[in-house]
């Protein structure tokens, strides 16, 4: 038979397990954004002209210097 103290403490780690999950799971995402955003820039990498070469796009501001040669 439980007593109501064993009850209580089972009941406060189930809690701490489903924080766990929680917690894995935000890092797995964290991580996924990590490991999309280097594979981005890898293919992007390999076009005639890289997107962040040069001025013109949207995203940039009104400090941007276009260093390219051509």
């Amino acid at each position: 038979m439980l007593s109501a103290v064993s009850v209580r403490k089972t009941l406060v780690l189930a809690g701490v397990g489903i924080g766990y999950m929680i917690l894995n799971a935000l890092v797995a995402v964290y991580y996924n954004v990590i490991i999309a955003k280097a594979l981005y820039y890898i293919f992007a990498s390999f076009t005639s002209e890289l997107p962040w070469a040069s001025c013109g796009h949207d995203w940039n501001t009104d400090d941007c210097s276009d260093t390219s040669n051509s």
